[in-house]
């Protein structure tokens, strides 16, 4: 990649190092990487990201009821090399900008979108609800103690429980596995089906913007530790990664040369 950034990724402050941890700011990020375009990272804390994002002009994700913006990570702010710079949010609308306005290999070829879009509303479904209960509690245990506050206050009114409530015990957290796991069979069956990509790849025989959203989150899961008190050193991708015959880990191998955090 060229010395000279060409997007400012506005991404979320963590303890960890490197600090990117968030599933939908790695998915941004993981399109950047892969399409060699020059970039600069800003790291906020949850509390400053509305007051950031703003400022800078980012518009705002959607409005609730009374009429606050909402805004989140990931943001960018681009200038292509050819046309005027703009402010840009969520990883979707990003990844579709990034693949249309700047030279590299294609994440979304001819006539994917559909295809790719029908995946990822599947993951959204169907597997996503049943990990943000093993997964969204754990996450304060990487964040700084601004950044704690604000996570847990809006996740619980987000979701109508506190963090340590929501989060699974005993019995009730290795059944919730087990439905992940089958989701996560499901999923492979999928892959299976695209022989061209060896059942690496969604479709094709190379990366596509549906891996990405599949990669960044193990790239959340690597990150978390499997305790809210974050006192046991595995991570959650240790349970994941045993599953379907290392077809995970195959999967985030084969971006290794993309997880560059800048």
């Amino acid at each position: 990649m060229s010395s000279e950034p060409l997007v400012t990724l506005y991404d979320l402050d963590s303890t960890l190092e490197p600090k990117a941890f968030s599933p939908h700011t790695w998915r941004t990020r993981l399109v950047l990487n892969y399409k060699r375009i020059p970039y600069k990272t800003v790291w906020l804390a949850f509390p400053d990201v509305s007051t950031t994002l703003k400022q800078i002009g980012v518009p705002p994700l959607s409005i609730r009821a009374d009429g606050t913006p909402i805004y989140c990570c990931p943001s960018i702010s681009a200038k292509p090399p050819s046309g005027e710079e703009v402010n840009l949010i969520d990883s979707g609308p990003i990844a579709e900008y990034l693949d249309a306005n700047y030279e590299g290999p294609k994440l979304f070829p001819p006539g994917s979108k559909a295809a790719q879009q029908l995946f990822v509303s599947y993951l959204y479904e169907r597997l996503f609800p049943k990990l943000a209960p093993l997964l969204v509690p754990i996450t304060p245990a990487v964040l700084e103690p601004r950044s704690v506050e604000y996570y847990e206050r809006t996740r619980k009114a987000y979701f109508g429980a506190e963090m340590k409530d929501l989060y699974p015990a005993g019995p009730e957290r290795e059944a919730l596995w087990e439905t992940v796991k089958k989701e996560f069979d499901i999923l492979a069956s999928i892959y299976d089906k695209n022989e061209e990509g060896g059942g690496i790849y969604f479709m094709g025989s190379g990366p596509t913007y549906a891996d990405i959203v599949m990669v960044a989150t193990f790239l959340w899961a690597k990150s978390l530790p499997t305790d809210r008190d974050g006192a046991n050193v595995t991570t959650t991708w240790d349970i994941i990664k045993e599953w379907n015959n290392g077809k995970w880990v195959k999967m985030l191998e084969r971006f290794s040369d993309y997880r560059q955090v800048v």
